[in-house]
């Protein structure tokens, strides 16, 4: 099969950075660190007490008023991102045939809330007395499923719940989408929301006393074949060379002192991109300041670069934005595209790896 050139012709994100891309990038050049203490619930009798939340977010200046009733933060989050990245590439999927478009989502937390939200409420007044039209926003799928009925995306639909690996996951998901002609475009995106549960979890699993700053986020890319965003005369942020996914099991929230998953991710990205690793001009890691999570990406990128480990820039993402678990890998993208606009480095390698085993890597780079 002949690999399709694919293109990324809209952004969409939403973090503590701020809200939009122009915003989100200018965060990075400040330096700017969107850590707070939560708004969204009580951390005081927490142990950590900061956390990157979005803030300064009302869906209605976003999406308008209609039809946001029952949708939850993780679902809003998400179709204002999409709603970001669909205006930014001119894409009205209305006007086109709406079955060629498709929508993949990395998400594992999204419904964390909603769902405990209703369980505590059956427990306290009763089954009868739920609410029905919350019930939908408990199943991990509804944040893209509201997507695809909001803005009439009737292709491929999935969402993908990898952990750390979700967000770019979600975008090798949607190439192949492309390369075997399932979608003529599609909307990767990734999601997840701040919330008491998944803040709660990740504090009892001693996460944060790790290093790791939780963060919630949301991201979205249009990406379609760069002969069609040619065609439409948009612009054209970048190109995705080559992807490579890799799961090594190790052991249950530790990371593989070898880094063999991460490794081979890699070197399975530089093959799908036809590049050696030298060719790559900047690298941005996963690292979320877990002592093993760090020497494994050092080990991985000492192991594939060689001596190009010394001259390569690398940087994560999670210094500034925290750590957004499944939106992480969604975010770093769209930090590489902003390094890539402002022409700072030609082709840049993203990863994420998870203590699960699991890794994938993407590339992209500046159209030509």
């Amino acid at each position: 099969m002949k690999r399709k050139r694919v293109a990324v012709t809209g952004i969409g994100v939403l973090s503590c950075l701020g809200i939009g891309k122009e915003q989100f990038w200018q965060g990075f050049l400040e330096g700017r660190k969107g850590f707070k203490t939560p708004s969204l619930f009580d951390a005081s009798d927490l142990e950590t007490k900061i956390a990157g939340e979005i803030t300064d977010f009302d869906p209605k200046d976003i999406l308008g008023k209609k039809g946001l009733v029952d949708l939850d933060r993780a679902t809003t989050l998400l179709l204002s991102a999409i709603q970001f990245s669909l205006k930014d590439s001119g894409i009205d999927i209305a006007d086109i045939n709406e079955l060629t478009t498709g929508i993949s989502v990395g998400t594992t937390l999204a419904s964390l809330s909603s769902l405990s939200e209703f369980d505590r409420k059956s427990i306290e007044e009763g089954p009868h007395f739920v609410n029905p039209s919350r019930f939908p926003n408990t199943v991990i799928n509804s944040p893209a499923s509201r997507a695809a009925i909001r803005f009439k995306v009737k292709g491929p639909n999935v969402t993908i719940s990898t952990g750390f690996c979700a967000g770019l996951d979600a975008l090798e998901y949607s190439l192949d989408c492309i390369n075997f002609n399932r979608a003529d475009r599609m909307i990767s995106a990734a999601v997840e929301e701040m919330s008491l549960p998944a803040f709660f979890g990740f504090n009892k699993l001693g996460c944060h006393s790790g290093g790791i700053s939780f963060s919630e986020g949301a991201s979205s890319l249009v990406l379609e074949e760069l002969s069609a965003g040619l065609a439409r005369e948009v612009n054209i942020y970048a190109e995705v060379l080559g992807t490579g996914s890799s799961f090594y099991p190790f052991r249950l929230h530790k990371f593989h002192p070898e880094a063999k998953s991460l490794i081979e991710a890699m070197r399975e990205a530089l093959e799908d991109a036809c590049l050696a690793p030298e060719e790559i001009g900047c690298l941005f890691a996963d690292a979320d300041s877990r002592r093993d999570a760090d020497l494994a990406q050092t080990k991985a990128i000492k192991e594939v670069f060689g001596s190009h480990a010394n001259e390569l820039p690398v940087n994560s993402v999670t210094s500034i934005a925290g750590d957004s678990f499944s939106a992480s890998g969604g975010l770093a993208m769209v930090a590489a595209l902003g390094a890539l606009a402002r022409k700072e480095a030609g082709k840049i390698m993203i990863s994420s790896s998870g203590p699960n085993g699991s890794s994938t890597v993407a590339i992209i780079a500046s159209y030509n």
